[in-house]
């Protein structure tokens, strides 16, 4: 049951330091005088713990008078979760509190799972499967971790029913449900008993994401909510087509210019249109090394030459461009302390480090079809490129991060990986160094597991 905490208004902060707060927000002016972090008006909510006796009707423990019915009592324990979800996903354990331009740029999706989970049992079993698997393994609560699975396979097989009734298919909850799923697997999947099994997994909730996507169509995503779910889900569908060395749908014009009729594209939509467009470099480059035919061979390698440069062109335009808002959101950063970090550093650090990965696929795929006279210009170092990522990801793995740290990490930590299993041997020792540093972090673990079972 939730009980009711005082009449005050002011911040949780000031309210602590027993101080009087002036009301600002999304944080009191007090606080940002003071150099303090605001943490925020929520009204703080207080659980009772709860047992069923057996025979007899629910009731909340500690107390002759109040009985409570199912309903109401499971609700008061999913919204305590609910809670504990966003505190252990969310950096600094609550909502964005940044403009608009800062929540699109790092992915304002977790709103619209906000406002469906409510009303939506599907979408509830996939977040309740994530939220009490991460609390049970940093809290070590074994129970939990059964909980969590048994939520998760409910959700799967509701998932199944759902998918049979057209516009279940296509409504927003289902979407969501898909990509809480998918992470679910990326962050507290295992191997088992057989190699690769928690990447296979992986995938396979991954493409049921995407044919869910692509189910609705390109106009479909022009609109509020669906709009956001669509931008903020392509890097992960992008990260799936390199993974599995495909061109992507979302290269295709329609997907680019479609969505966006009545929205401005921030700098991250426009260097994810140019991501996009990396996936036919791996998969016509595995189509080069596959070919018998000598003159087929010399055809192919040409063209494949030329859409690196016209790429790598591409790059160029996108980082000068970008570059006056780079340099503003890393002035607006505020440093990190022991228990905090800003959603303004996480942005600062997000882009640049999809840049350069995107940098990586391009000047990697261009270093093996470029023909040997020709001089490379500075910018496709490939070291300069793994080193900017390696210090710029060190950031999400901040233990105030959270779970989120997945959606920004992932694929850059993995592309850096895959350049130096690649290079010569004492080529990128030192950049090795600096990425085994990073995945030996303890908050590293739920990734570094997803990246050993991709190569297996």
């Amino acid at each position: 049951m939730v009980g009711v905490p005082g009449r005050s208004k002011a911040c949780t902060t000031c309210k602590k330091r027993r101080k009087g707060c002036d009301l600002q927000r999304p944080a009191c002016g007090r606080c940002r005088n003071g150099g303090l972090v605001c943490e925020g008006y929520a009204r703080p909510r207080t659980f009772v713990n709860w047992a069923t006796p057996k025979g007899g009707p629910l009731t909340v423990g500690h107390t002759t008078d109040i009985v409570l019915s199912h309903g109401l009592t499971r609700s008061a324990y999913e919204e305590k979760l609910l809670g504990l979800h966003w505190e252990t996903y969310l950096p600094n354990g609550r909502d964005f509190c940044c403009s608009a331009e800062i929540r699109h740029i790092l992915g304002g999706w977790t709103t619209a799972v906000r406002e469906l989970v409510a009303t939506d049992t599907l979408l509830m079993k996939s977040v309740l499967a994530l939220c009490l698997t991460t609390v049970a393994r940093r809290d070590g609560v074994d129970w939990m971790v059964e909980q969590g699975l048994s939520a998760y396979v409910s959700g799967l097989q509701e998932m199944a029913v759902a998918l049979q009734i057209p516009s279940r298919a296509r409504s927003d909850a289902l979407l969501c449900a898909a990509k809480m799923f998918s992470l679910y697997e990326a962050i507290h999947g295992i191997d088992r008993k057989e190699g690769g099994a928690q990447a296979r997994s992986w995938l396979t909730h991954c493409h049921g994401e995407i044919s869910l996507v692509r189910l609705g169509g390109p106009s479909r995503y022009q609109f509020s909510r669906a709009h956001r779910l669509f931008a903020d889900g392509r890097l992960h569908q992008i990260s799936v087509a390199l993974k599995t060395r495909k061109r992507s749908f979302l290269a295709d014009a329609e997907w680019k210019i479609l969505p966006w009729k009545w929205h401005p594209k921030t700098i991250k939509d426009t260097l994810l249109d140019i991501l996009a467009d990396t996936t036919e470099l791996l998969e016509e480059l595995d189509a080069l090394n596959a070919c018998s035919n000598l003159d087929d061979k010399e055809w192919r390698r040409t063209g494949l030459a030329e859409k690196c440069w016209v790429l790598d062109g591409a790059l160029v335009a996108w980082q000068a461009s970008s570059m006056p808002t780079l340099a503003r959101l890393g002035e607006e950063a505020v440093a990190a302390s022991a228990d905090f970090v800003s959603a303004e550093a996480l942005a600062a650090a997000h882009t640049p480090t999809l840049y350069s990965t995107a940098c990586l696929i391009v000047y990697t795929t261009l270093a093996a079809v470029v023909e040997p006279n020709v001089v490379m210009p500075a910018r496709t170092n490939l070291k300069t490129h793994c080193r900017d990522i390696l210090l710029g990801v060190s950031i999400f793995f901040h233990p105030a991060v959270g779970t989120f740290r997945a959606h920004l990490a992932t694929l850059p930590v993995a592309v850096v990986l895959a350049v130096i299993n690649m290079a010569e041997p004492g080529v990128m020792e030192e950049e090795r160094g600096l990425l085994m540093g990073i995945l030996a972090r303890p908050e590293a673990a739920g990734i570094g597991r997803l990246l050993h079972s991709m190569q297996v």
